[in-house]
């Protein structure tokens, strides 16, 4: 399964199935956190048709989990954890 990511927004493919959703970080702890899926549109290519599909548990489940590996390569969840970093570039100062 191929996933990518892009502001708050999973892509992914595999098989003969693409789609895409939304997530959202959850419960985040120094350690851990969690995903919630949403907002699903996934089709499935069969010959030269695209078919609504829906992902089966074991895939949700696979898709969550290349979702986490997905923004533990980035800082999400860093900024999450850490909002008074965020420099304003309009107003050349930092928000508290």
């Amino acid at each position: 399964m191929q996933v990518s990511i892009e502001n708050y927004r999973a892509y992914f493919d595999f098989k003969d199935v693409h789609g895409s959703c939304e997530f959202e970080i959850t419960n985040i702890t120094d350690e851990d956190y969690d995903v919630e899926m949403s907002d699903f549109m996934v089709t499935e290519v069969v010959g030269e048709v695209e078919l609504d599909y829906i992902l089966t548990d074991v895939e949700l489940n696979q898709l969550r989990q290349e979702i986490i590996w997905c923004i533990q390569e980035t800082t999400l969840v860093e900024d999450m954890q850490h909002p008074e970093d965020d420099f304003d570039e309009d107003a050349w100062r930092y928000d508290v």
